[in-house]
């Protein structure tokens, strides 16, 4: 009716695909709001990895994620994500059957590179040799 033809629309304001073949859900941390879709005959397996993934890119530490009703979301059993809906992402417990995934210590080592190093500095510093004038880009 004409509730469902509104919720359709604010959808389609807030960004959401809005295909018959896809899911997406909002992850919002710390104000943001941080979209993941995936097809709906991506298996459950590949959902939870990119899901949980993205959280701990999000976050970069435990986390747990919270439908609007404040409950859990079990990522064992993923069925619940509801297409549209949003997510809460909150600091938490490292999830000990994900630590391969999530806690692989070479995967987070952070190494200081010295700023002029940087692929966005390099390219700024050659613009600038051929006489580009980066202020008024």
């Amino acid at each position: 009716g004409l509730e469902e033809e509104k919720k359709e629309d604010n959808y389609e304001e807030m960004g959401i695909i809005e295909e018959s073949d896809k899911i997406q859900i909002i992850v919002k941390y710390r104000g943001a709001d941080n979209y993941v879709s995936w097809y709906t005959d991506t298996s459950n397996e590949d959902v939870k990895m990119a899901l949980m993934c993205c959280c701990d890119c999000i976050i970069d530490q435990g986390f747990e994620l919270v439908d609007s009703n404040g409950q859990k979301v079990d990522f064992s059993n993923l069925s619940s994500l509801r297409n549209g809906e949003t997510y809460h992402l909150y600091e938490g417990k490292e999830l000990e059957e994900f630590k391969k995934l999530l806690g692989d210590k070479w995967r987070k080592v952070k190494i200081e590179i010295d700023p002029l190093r940087h692929g966005e500095a390099q390219k700024a510093i050659e613009m600038m040799q051929v006489g580009s004038n980066l202020l008024k880009h």
